[in-house]
C-alpha cells in the first residue's frame, strides 16, 4: 500500500512539473484545468489495473494451492487478460493524447 502511495506521489509530482514546463503561453491554471481531467483517468485506469492484478495473483496462488479448479482458473485468467488489455489500450491511447497535447 505505501509503495503505490509513493508511486502515486511522485506520479503527481511529475505530472505537475511537467504541465509548468510545457506552460509556455499558457497559465498554469489554465493548463491543469486542460490536463487534469485526462491525466487523473490514466490514475485511475492505472489504478483499477493494479487492483486487478493483485486480484489475479491471489487467484493464482489459490489454483497452485489446490483452493481453485484448473477449468475457475483458466475462466478468470481469460476475463483478467481480457480486461487487462482493454484498459492497457485505453491508458496507451490516453498516454499518446497527453503528449499530443502537452500534457507531459
Amino acid at each position: 500500500m505505501r509503495t503505490r502511495n509513493k508511486i502515486c506521489m511522485s506520479l503527481y509530482g511529475f505530472i505537475i512539473l511537467a504541465m509548468c514546463i510545457v506552460a509556455c503561453g499558457e497559465s498554469k491554471a489554465e493548463l491543469e484545468e486542460r490536463c487534469m481531467p485526462v491525466l487523473q483517468n490514466i490514475l485511475n485506469i492505472q489504478e483499477a489495473r493494479d487492483v486487478m492484478r493483485r486480484d489475479f495473483h491471489i487467484m493464482t496462488i489459490d489454483y497452485r494451492e489446490g483452493r481453485m479448479s484448473l477449468e475457475s482458473w483458466k475462466s478468470e485468467k481469460n476475463i483478467w487478460l481480457s480486461r487487462e488489455n482493454a484498459l492497457s489500450l485505453e491508458v496507451d491511447s490516453l498516454y499518446d493524447h497527453s503528449y499530443k497535447t502537452g500534457c507531459l
